[in-house]
């Protein structure tokens, strides 16, 4: 089997994309740059619209499909068909052109809005229906590490996962209905809902930020190893 980190950096151009939250994304880059990113919507089977709009991307920067060394994509948890689009079209794009391909959880991408501190994250994703995607996360100096299982669970619930990071103050990122905060709080713990807009969808440099720092490390996988997160409400 090829050493695929060096593969990597002999083919330096890193597609990622995630069309796993309302607002998919796609991003490019070259030795940990960001070159290009675009936005588009995913509902209503918007995330079928991939590959147009990656196609439209790379032809904006004059890349052609051999320029590619590694995939990146968002596994998940989120919307059935959001999901499938984002893994199965990378698995089937790093069969056809035979480079690594990177998982990268979707509520790890979002929790990257956090600002830097000292206190732990909670990344929150709306699962409809009365339910939320949640992960919670500690800090090891700058970086954030994963705490808690990635979940589907009451906003109620949520908020206690919030509760039990161990720390008076957390930020949550995403969608933070007003009773995950009641909840934290009526266990002694203030949650600060990040308020910019954005914060609910993947940001293109932070997916690329994760996936070179994967590739580097000699994390990546390939069309067979990269798994969705499908989850199930917790009742």
């Amino acid at each position: 089997m090829p050493d695929e980190k060096n593969e990597v950096s002999e083919r330096a151009v890193l597609l990622a994309w995630d069309t796993c939250t309302e607002a998919g994304i796609i991003a490019v880059g070259r030795s940990g740059v960001l070159e290009a990113e675009t936005r588009f919507e995913t509902a209503r089977g918007g995330a079928h619209q991939l590959m147009p709009f990656v196609d439209s991307t790379l032809d904006e920067l004059g890349i052609i499909p051999e320029d590619i060394g590694a995939l990146a994509v968002g596994l998940g948890p989120g919307g059935f068909t959001g999901v499938k689009v984002s893994v199965a079209t990378g698995k089937a794009l790093a069969r056809a052109l035979d480079v690594p391909l990177v998982g990268i959880p979707t509520l790890d991408l979002l929790a990257a809005h956090a600002p830097e501190g000292d206190g732990p994250v909670i990344a929150c994703m709306d699962a409809r229906r009365g339910f939320v995607y949640a992960t919670g996360y500690t800090r090891g100096g700058s970086l954030l590490k994963r705490a808690t299982g990635y979940t589907c669970v009451s906003p109620e619930e949520t908020g206690h996962i919030a509760a039990g990071l161990g720390h008076g103050r957390v930020t949550a990122v995403g969608y933070v209905p007003d009773s995950i905060v009641s909840a934290a709080s009526s266990a002694g713990v203030e949650v600060e809902a990040l308020a910019d807009a954005d914060v609910g969808f993947p940001m293109g440099r932070a997916l690329l930020a994760r996936a070179f720092a994967m590739i580097e490390s000699g994390l990546c996988g390939n069309a067979f190893s990269i798994v969705p997160i499908y989850l199930k409400k917790e009742l």
